[in-house]
């Protein structure tokens, strides 16, 4: 983007450069003209032709300053997509060993139960930024195929569960009793 925009400003750079020439041009004419009326046209041509320039700058400096903030915007907006991304991963890495741990468990005590990952993307339709402003959510399903019903925890939840499932295990272990 930052190439595109030194490409156009360069372009109007050597438009510039060519009203400079053609102003110092006219600017000779008028010096060597003898009739009034030439010096009157050649001094409106050059009043318009400075009039074209400063218009040429202003229009510059402000596309300058638009593309700026689009470049500002677009990458505070990718700043915050690679951060809510690690944060994803972080708990996927954080959850992932926990989810083997449980169907691992689960197997281990005759349940006919899983524990999957999933990731739950909220997006607020009446938020503007659409997209970038959503949450994205680690969830865990757990299937129960013995009673036929799911539910879908939020990792915090499942991380609180999974210390329960220890302790359901190491009492299986103790006592050699399916709970």
């Amino acid at each position: 983007m930052k190439k595109l925009f030194d490409a156009q400003a360069e372009k109007i750079g050597d438009a510039d450069k060519e009203r400079m020439a053609e102003l110092a041009r006219l600017q000779a004419e008028a010096g060597a003209a003898t009739n009034d009326d030439e010096k009157k046209a050649l001094e409106e041509k050059e009043a318009a032709l400075r009039k074209e320039l400063d218009e040429a700058k202003g229009q510059m400096s402000e596309e300058a300053k638009q593309k700026q903030k689009d470049m500002l915007a677009a990458g505070i907006k990718q700043k915050m997509l690679q951060a809510e991304l690690a944060r994803v991963e972080r708990s996927l890495n954080e959850v992932l060993p926990m989810v083997n741990e449980a169907n691992l468990a689960a197997q281990e005590l005759n349940r006919k139960i899983t524990f999957a990952t999933r990731i739950d993307k909220q997006i607020d339709p009446f938020l503007e930024g659409g997209a970038t402003k959503s949450k994205t959510n680690v969830m865990i399903r757990v299937e129960n195929k013995e009673a036929g019903y799911f539910y879908d925890w939020p990792a915090d939840k499942f991380k609180n569960r999974i210390f329960l499932m220890r302790d359901v295990l190491d009492e299986y272990f103790d006592s050699g009793d399916l709970p």
